[in-house]
């Protein structure tokens, strides 16, 4: 190398940017450059040819020493950092310097080896100053930390928030519980017009309070991750059933419509958390409403794709309005918590801005997805959707009980053009032929064309409100003008109150009455019913549906809770007596315990059918007492429901953990208590029914008894009176095509709500609230006719419609007349109070071995109805009970007897296969 390539290389090193030094092989310093001179502060000409541990006495014996003389002697390199050596070059920085750290220098030292021309050893050290990127990693670190430290903060202040809120929520709702509850109950008793008003508005509050109230604390879950999604069989129509009911008054108030329109395809049993599906359909619903001042709410809902293999179903539901609608701005910021459209100080609508928030999280977590199309003045469409599980492959089925009702010629008259079209999609969906009008005067024209071309109308379907021409008159106008033998069955709808069509409708030949939005289940039943078709399985559908639905438990006449026998565990004495009343007007016998330990000592004394446990106790918790009674094995069927207030934490899966059956949630809601309590009694109850039935005497703990022998069918004989003063018996039952089951029940349950009508009647003419006068002698009117008792129907219609027409001089007048009547129907009826028929048991006889081989045929027969869900099935299902009485199937044939009872044959087709295997009858 030439000279001048030494001084370049030289030169070089001196510049570099990073400390160069060079020891020979007894590790003297040979080569220092400029970089060492600054770090150090040591000239070179004061440390060349010193050995480098005279210079840095305190690197002898360190990492570095080691370093240096491995390379010298093996030639091996070392790269050493401020993380593997505590002892570095005592070197200052040039780097950024601050006044809380001191100038010694972090390095990244490299120590290897090299040699000369001469192969001679010799050790070559670089140095980097990495005191910026050191701290900056300490730094990083030291932000790693906090936040760390600021998110576990942030977690405990979160649960100290989700545990404040679950606290707060009990002491919320048990005052809550006593305001709805008592108010509840308050309604229920004699107000004059003016406290009926104040107790009403009172309870309205505490419910629109409560609905904020869970607004929150369902958001507060959510957020907390403590919102979880239930998985259990449910019917879709149940879900809109109940929002219906839910949103239908509010609607009636604001003269709209709602209107369900539910695809083929969609199918019936599904798989998933019905509450909160419920949950979002009634927010978008009730939002829908809100912001709608006339026109149209339609909720749809159809398949967009079928998971044969997992057997899971996508289903899209919209609800659809035509009210005032969303600027894009708006539309925005729809879903954001605590954000409603319109967020101005002068809003017309209320609301806490969560509703949306929390269907959107809840679609989320049933793997859907939500969005909006809206414009203002036009109207807005919410849709979601959500993959439910489906149970069975099995679609939504109408079969009709006749060929000849296939094809029935239906007309449907309304003037809504979204009424019509949902309308006819559903009467073509049970095989019928439909033709749509848009008043009261085409409907009347398309009557007269249809019996001149021999073609006429079977059923006229009328809404109420149409145009000049109303629904009433259309079926006036008919009536009038057309023969008798024309005449179609009529069936009136409307979405306003029915109570008031049917006073206003009276004597317009009017055959059925519904309220939109109508299920098309009940719109079925309905159907059937006026046509006098499959009396037995639809008899009082609707009615059954719209009783339960609207919430008045106490108006349907419940006789399967009477006897049920139930353990209230409940400290509160507030929330005692509401539960208590709520239970005892309903014939339930309730039994009080205000602990744990009371409770367990209870069900320890005494049987009981049920035990509804409050959670949060002294002494004792409900947690803990259910796992107390579980403990014990003669506990282990006593259905268990927990009432509690709590609303957070998970509380549904401590309770199940716990070995409780259910869940009731306070303030308690007397259609969801009653609800919840007949999924774990009323199967009980028919189980029990099904045994006396069958011959078998049940003791206190529910275990049958001297069974009555297998060859002995077990007949059951109605044990009617002969006569009944007031009472055409005959017509009676023909009201009821023969059903002396019914009959009988009905005679007892008329005797039970109206044995004091005629004080009853009395008391709301001397309150001068003529509106209850009338509705209570149409209800009994309606009632006394199904019976037969002419005499009591005619003048009760004469004094309804001396109500109606406002004349109380004729209602004085007629009244003196009406008593007597009642009085002595009253009397004749005393002596079957009850509605329990009276059963006739054979006499048993000596038993033989069971022989299956005549069930053959029973069970062929009973496969073939099931499977056509054909309420027949229940008359072949008894004559195999009958059979088996006794038998180790006997509680499998009662269950299934239940099952078809319920209209539940599915299941029913399930039992019935199990009991077929397990007599070996698998060719039946």
């Amino acid at each position: 190398m030439s000279e001048l390539d030494i001084i370049l290389l030289t030169r070089a090193l001196e510049v570099s940017a990073v400390g160069t030094i060079l020891l020979d092989s007894d590790q003297r310093v040979l080569f220092w450059n400029d970089w060492m001179e600054k770090g150090s502060r040591l000239q070179a000409d004061e440390v060349v040819r010193r050995p480098l541990f005279d210079i840095f006495p305190e690197l002898a014996g360190s990492r570095i020493a080691r370093a240096v003389e491995s390379a010298l002697n093996s030639g091996l390199p070392t790269m050493l950092s401020h993380r593997l050596t505590p002892t570095p070059f005592p070197l200052f920085t040039a780097s950024e310097k601050s006044a809380d750290r001191p100038p010694r220098m972090s390095q990244m030292v490299l120590i290897k080896a090299i040699r000369d021309a001469a192969d001679i050893r010799y050790c070559l050290i670089q140095i980097q100053d990495i005191t910026n990127t050191v701290s900056r990693e300490m730094m990083l670190r030291t932000q790693a930390q906090e936040l760390q430290a600021a998110k576990e903060s942030a977690q405990e202040a979160n649960k100290a928030k989700s545990d404040f809120l679950a606290n707060m929520s009990h002491e919320i709702r048990t005052p809550m519980n006593a305001i709805i509850g008592m108010t509840h109950l308050a309604l229920k008793t004699e107000l004059n017009p003016k406290q009926r008003d104040y107790i009403t508005k009172v309870h309205a509050s505490a419910q629109s309070l409560l609905g904020i109230i869970n607004d929150i604390l369902d958001f507060s879950k959510i957020e907390a991750g403590k919102l979880t999604m239930e998985s259990v069989p449910f019917y879709l129509e149940d879900v809109l059933n109940n929002v219906a009911n839910l949103v239908a008054l509010r609607a009636e108030e604001q003269g709209l419509e709602v209107n369900f329109h539910v695809a083929q395809g969609v199918p019936l049993n599904l798989i998933g958390d019905p509450l909160r599906l419920g949950q979002i359909l009634v927010n978008l619903t009730n939002n829908a409403v809100k912001f709608t001042k006339k026109g149209n709410i339609v909720v749809s809902m159809r398949v967009i794709r079928h998971e044969t293999t997992e057997h899971r179903v996508g289903l899209h539901f919209t609800v659809e309005d035509t009210g005032i609608g969303m600027s894009e701005e708006q539309m925005s910021r729809l879903f954001t918590a605590f954000t409603q459209a319109d967020s101005s100080t002068t809003r017309r609508f209320g609301g806490t801005g969560l509703g949306l928030t929390i269907s959107k999280r809840l679609v989320e977590m049933m793997h859907g997805r939500i969005w909006v199309e809206s414009a203002p003045g036009v109207g807005s469409t919410f849709h979601f959707t959500a993959i439910l599980g489906q149970k069975g492959t099995d679609r939504r089925r109408f079969r009709l009980p006749s060929r000849d009702l296939v094809g029935m010629r239906v007309l449907v008259a309304d003037d809504n053009p979204v009424s019509r079209e949902i309308l006819q999609k559903s009467f073509e969906s049970f095989s019928f032929k439909v033709t749509c009008v848009a008043s009261g005067e085409e409907a009347v024209f398309e009557m007269e064309r249809a019996i001149a071309t021999r073609h006429p109308y079977r059923m006229v379907y009328l809404d109420w409100q149409m145009g000049e021409m109303d629904g009433i008159r259309t079926a006036r106008e008919i009536s009038r003008r057309f023969p008798q033998a024309h005449i179609p069955k009529i069936i009136m709808v409307t979405a306003y109150s029915r109570e008031d069509i049917i006073l206003a409708a009276d004597g317009a030949g009017i055959d059925a009455f519904l309220t939109k939005p109508i299920n098309l289940s009940v719109l079925f039943e309905t159907v059937l019913s006026v046509l006098k078709q499959d009396a037995e399985r639809h008899e009082g559908g609707e009615a059954r549906e719209m009783v339960v639905a609207r919430g008045r438990v106490g108006e349907s006449p419940c006789s399967d809770w009477r006897g049920v026998r139930v353990l209230l565990v409940e400290d509160n004495e507030i929330n005692q007596q509401v539960a208590r009343e709520l239970l005892e007007e309903e014939g339930v016998a309730v039994s009080i315990a205000r602990n744990g330990e009371e409770a367990l000592e209870a069900v320890r004394r005494d049987p009981f059918d049920l035990v509804l446990m409050d959670v949060q106790m002294p002494i004792m918790d409900g947690y803990a007492a259910t796992r107390a009674i579980r403990a014990e094995v003669r506990f282990k069927g006593l259905p268990i429901i927990a009432m509690t207030a709590n609303a957070m934490s998970g509380d549904r899966e401590k309770c199940i953990q716990a070995g409780m059956n259910d869940h009731i949630s306070k303030p308690i809601h007397p259609v969801t208590m009653f609800a919840t309590m007949g999924r774990h009694v009323s199967s009980r109850a028919r189980l029990r029914e099904s045994a006396v039935a069958g011959g078998s005497v049940a003791g206190s703990g529910g275990r049958s008894e001297a069974p009555l022998p297998p060859s002995v069918p077990a007949r059951e004989e109605i044990d009617l009176p002969e006569r009944l003063d007031g009472v055409d018996m005959k017509a009676g039952l023909a009201n009821l095509n023969g059903n002396r089951k019914l009959y009988r029940k009905i005679l007892g349950d008329v005797h039970a709500r109206f044995h004091d009508v005629v004080h009853r009647l009395r008391a709301e003419l001397d309150g001068g609230d003529r509106v209850e006068a009338r509705r209570l002698i149409h209800t009994f009117k309606g009632v006394v006719g199904t019976l037969g008792a002419s005499e009591a129907q005619r003048l009760s219609g004469q004094i309804e419609e001396a109500l109606v027409d406002g004349a109380l001089e004729r209602v004085e007048r007629l009244i003196p007349v009406w008593n007597p009547v009642v009085e002595r129907l009253m009397g004749s009826l005393a002596g079957i109070a009850g509605g329990r028929e009276t059963v006739v048991q054979p006499v048993a006889v000596e038993t033989r071995p069971l022989d299956v081989e005549p069930l053959r045929g029973i069970f062929d027969k009973l496969a073939g109805l099931i499977e056509e869900g054909d309420s027949d099935a229940q008359e072949w299902a008894t004559k195999a009970g009958a059979l088996l009485a006794g038998a180790p199937v006997a509680g499998s044939v009662a269950r299934m007897i239940a099952q078809i009872d319920d209209y539940e044959f599915e299941m029913a087709r399930e039992t019935l296969r199990g009991i077929v295997s397990e007599l070996g009858l698998q060719g039946a």
